[in-house]
């Protein structure tokens, strides 16, 4: 059950880097809907972080919380240049605010189930 746990796991890892890219090119000069290009690709970054945690979580192994903050950080930075440039014609609004949250999700989830991840590790060893 633990190598299932740990293949699903990694399954979410390589969802989530192959949305890395994709993520990444919604800031590119000839993308016209670029919260579109956003919102889709979000989704698939969402499904990544879910098995991701999910295989982290239940299989314990000892540096998931590792690959989870490093995905986390990776895919927020390859974000922030497509949300920059969305940002830049659109007025703040709640609607833009919610477009952001949504697509900054999976990497912020992926950090703070890192952070969880490595504190139930030394709570449950104390």
């Amino acid at each position: 059950m633990k190598i299932f746990l740990n293949v699903i796991g990694w399954i979410g890892f390589v969802i989530m880097g192959v949305s890395l890219p994709l993520i990444y090119s919604c800031a590119g000069p000839n993308v016209g809907m670029i919260g579109m290009c956003l919102a889709f690709f979000s989704w698939i970054g969402a499904l990544g972080a879910l098995l991701l945690l999910i295989g982290g979580f239940l299989s314990k192994w000892r540096y998931w919380w590792i690959v989870a903050l490093v995905m986390g950080v990776a895919y927020i930075s390859a974000s922030i240049p497509g949300l920059y440039r969305m940002e830049a014609g659109y007025a703040i609004d709640y609607r833009l605010c919610i477009m952001v949250f949504m697509v900054l999700l999976p990497g912020l989830a992926c950090i703070i189930g890192g952070i969880l991840m490595r504190w139930l590790s030394h709570r449950v060893k104390a």
